[in-house]
Protein backbone atom coordinates (compact mmCIF):
# COMPACT_ATOMS: atom_id res chain seq x y z
CA UNK A 1 0.00 0.00 0.00
CA UNK A 2 1.43 3.48 -0.63
CA UNK A 3 0.86 6.29 1.61
CA UNK A 4 1.99 9.54 2.70
CA UNK A 5 0.42 10.07 6.08
CA UNK A 6 0.59 8.50 9.40
CA UNK A 7 -2.70 7.32 8.51
CA UNK A 8 -1.93 5.00 5.84
CA UNK A 9 1.34 3.79 7.74
CA UNK A 10 -0.86 2.57 10.59
CA UNK A 11 -3.78 0.95 8.20
CA UNK A 12 -1.18 -0.75 6.41
CA UNK A 13 0.23 -1.69 9.82
CA UNK A 14 -3.27 -2.85 11.10
CA UNK A 15 -4.15 -4.89 7.81
CA UNK A 16 -0.35 -6.61 8.11
CA UNK A 17 0.39 -5.56 4.77
CA UNK A 18 3.96 -4.14 2.96
CA UNK A 19 3.66 -0.33 3.14
CA UNK A 20 5.57 2.07 0.75
CA UNK A 21 5.94 5.51 2.21
CA UNK A 22 5.37 8.55 -0.52
CA UNK A 23 8.32 10.38 0.33
CA UNK A 24 7.91 12.20 -3.48
CA UNK A 25 4.65 13.32 -2.20
CA UNK A 26 5.55 14.31 1.71
CA UNK A 27 8.51 14.71 2.61
CA UNK A 28 8.17 15.37 6.51
CA UNK A 29 7.53 13.18 8.62
CA UNK A 30 8.74 10.21 6.86
CA UNK A 31 10.74 8.74 9.88
CA UNK A 32 7.66 8.84 12.01
CA UNK A 33 5.26 7.43 9.86
CA UNK A 34 7.75 4.54 9.40
CA UNK A 35 8.11 3.93 13.05
CA UNK A 36 4.52 4.07 13.70
CA UNK A 37 4.27 1.41 10.73
CA UNK A 38 6.66 -0.83 12.37
CA UNK A 39 5.70 -0.59 16.29
CA UNK A 40 1.69 -1.34 15.51
CA UNK A 41 2.67 -3.58 13.02
CA UNK A 42 0.14 -7.11 13.12
CA UNK A 43 1.37 -10.35 11.28
CA UNK A 44 -1.10 -11.71 8.67
CA UNK A 45 -1.22 -14.61 6.69
CA UNK A 46 0.40 -13.29 3.86
CA UNK A 47 2.81 -10.88 5.40
CA UNK A 48 4.62 -11.71 9.07
CA UNK A 49 6.80 -8.91 8.99
CA UNK A 50 6.79 -5.36 8.48
CA UNK A 51 7.92 -4.86 5.59
CA UNK A 52 8.67 -0.79 4.32
CA UNK A 53 9.48 0.92 0.90
CA UNK A 54 10.59 4.78 0.80
CA UNK A 55 8.81 5.41 -2.58
CA UNK A 56 11.10 8.79 -3.84
CA UNK A 57 11.64 11.34 -6.47
CA UNK A 58 15.13 11.07 -8.38
CA UNK A 59 16.81 12.76 -11.33
CA UNK A 60 20.41 11.67 -11.52
CA UNK A 61 22.60 13.71 -14.00
CA UNK A 62 25.94 13.08 -15.49
CA UNK A 63 27.13 17.34 -14.28
CA UNK A 64 25.98 19.56 -11.39
CA UNK A 65 25.52 21.85 -13.84
CA UNK A 66 23.00 19.32 -15.79
CA UNK A 67 21.47 18.24 -12.27
CA UNK A 68 20.76 21.72 -12.06
CA UNK A 69 18.70 22.63 -15.39
CA UNK A 70 16.67 19.89 -14.77
CA UNK A 71 15.93 20.67 -11.25
CA UNK A 72 14.89 24.32 -12.84
CA UNK A 73 11.91 22.46 -15.00
CA UNK A 74 11.01 20.40 -11.80
CA UNK A 75 10.87 23.66 -9.92
CA UNK A 76 8.65 24.97 -12.68
CA UNK A 77 6.35 22.38 -12.74
CA UNK A 78 5.52 22.47 -9.29
CA UNK A 79 5.38 26.34 -9.01
CA UNK A 80 2.33 25.23 -12.17
CA UNK A 81 0.91 22.65 -10.34
CA UNK A 82 0.66 25.18 -6.75
CA UNK A 83 -1.27 27.35 -9.30
CA UNK A 84 -3.73 24.53 -10.39
CA UNK A 85 -2.03 24.26 -14.39
CA UNK A 86 -1.78 21.32 -15.36
CA UNK A 87 0.75 21.44 -17.85
CA UNK A 88 3.13 19.53 -19.68
CA UNK A 89 6.27 18.81 -17.71
CA UNK A 90 8.30 21.54 -18.87
CA UNK A 91 11.47 21.44 -20.57
CA UNK A 92 14.80 22.27 -19.35
CA UNK A 93 14.94 25.52 -21.81
CA UNK A 94 11.26 26.66 -20.38
CA UNK A 95 12.55 26.25 -16.71
CA UNK A 96 16.22 28.03 -16.66
CA UNK A 97 14.20 30.82 -19.32
CA UNK A 98 11.68 30.97 -15.69
CA UNK A 99 12.04 34.06 -13.54
CA UNK A 100 9.96 34.00 -10.24
CA UNK A 101 8.28 36.10 -7.56
CA UNK A 102 8.80 35.84 -3.76
CA UNK A 103 5.44 33.78 -3.69
CA UNK A 104 6.38 31.16 -6.00
CA UNK A 105 9.94 30.77 -4.51
CA UNK A 106 8.25 30.21 -1.43
CA UNK A 107 6.40 26.91 -3.13
CA UNK A 108 9.99 25.94 -4.82
CA UNK A 109 11.80 25.79 -1.34
CA UNK A 110 8.77 24.20 0.32
CA UNK A 111 8.62 21.28 -2.02
CA UNK A 112 12.08 21.11 -2.68
CA UNK A 113 12.66 18.53 -0.21
CA UNK A 114 10.54 16.56 -1.59
CA UNK A 115 13.37 15.36 -4.10
CA UNK A 116 16.38 13.97 -4.88
CA UNK A 117 18.16 15.60 -7.73
CA UNK A 118 22.39 15.93 -8.16
CA UNK A 119 25.20 13.80 -9.34
CA UNK A 120 25.24 10.02 -9.59
CA UNK A 121 27.36 10.56 -6.08
CA UNK A 122 25.06 13.00 -4.48
CA UNK A 123 21.99 11.03 -5.38
CA UNK A 124 23.07 7.87 -4.04
CA UNK A 125 24.34 9.22 -0.89
CA UNK A 126 21.15 11.00 0.16
CA UNK A 127 18.52 8.11 -1.28
CA UNK A 128 21.28 5.84 1.21
CA UNK A 129 20.78 8.23 3.86
CA UNK A 130 16.94 8.18 3.59
CA UNK A 131 17.20 4.32 3.24
CA UNK A 132 19.28 4.12 6.83
CA UNK A 133 16.34 6.88 8.62
CA UNK A 134 13.46 4.72 7.50
CA UNK A 135 14.82 1.26 7.55
CA UNK A 136 13.62 1.08 4.46
CA UNK A 137 13.39 -2.48 3.34
CA UNK A 138 13.34 -1.55 -0.39
CA UNK A 139 13.48 2.18 -2.53
CA UNK A 140 11.58 2.73 -5.06
CA UNK A 141 12.11 5.40 -7.82
CA UNK A 142 9.92 7.76 -9.50
CA UNK A 143 11.63 9.82 -12.33
CA UNK A 144 9.98 12.42 -13.78
CA UNK A 145 11.89 14.88 -16.85
CA UNK A 146 10.55 16.72 -19.64
CA UNK A 147 12.40 14.77 -21.89
CA UNK A 148 12.77 10.67 -22.38
CA UNK A 149 16.17 11.31 -22.58
CA UNK A 150 16.78 12.84 -19.35
CA UNK A 151 14.50 9.99 -17.67
CA UNK A 152 16.89 7.51 -19.47
CA UNK A 153 20.19 8.68 -18.28
CA UNK A 154 18.95 9.08 -15.05
CA UNK A 155 17.94 5.50 -14.78
CA UNK A 156 21.28 4.33 -16.16
CA UNK A 157 23.30 6.56 -14.13
CA UNK A 158 21.48 4.92 -11.03
CA UNK A 159 21.78 1.18 -12.29
CA UNK A 160 25.38 1.81 -12.50
CA UNK A 161 25.92 3.38 -9.03
CA UNK A 162 23.55 0.62 -7.54
CA UNK A 163 25.62 -2.44 -8.89
CA UNK A 164 25.44 -5.17 -6.15
CA UNK A 165 28.50 -4.91 -3.97
CA UNK A 166 29.14 -1.12 -5.43
CA UNK A 167 29.47 1.22 -2.13
CA UNK A 168 30.31 4.08 -4.66
CA UNK A 169 28.74 5.30 -8.20
CA UNK A 170 30.84 4.09 -11.07
CA UNK A 171 30.37 6.01 -14.43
Amino acid sequence: MLGSSEFGGLLAAQLGIRFAFAHFINAHFGHQVAQAYRERFKASQETQQPYLAAAVFVICADTEQEAADLEKAVDLRRVQMAYGLNEPIPTIAQGVAQEYGERERLVIDREKPRSIIGTPEKVTARMRDLQAEFQADELIVLTVAGSYRARLRSYELLADAFQPGSETPTS
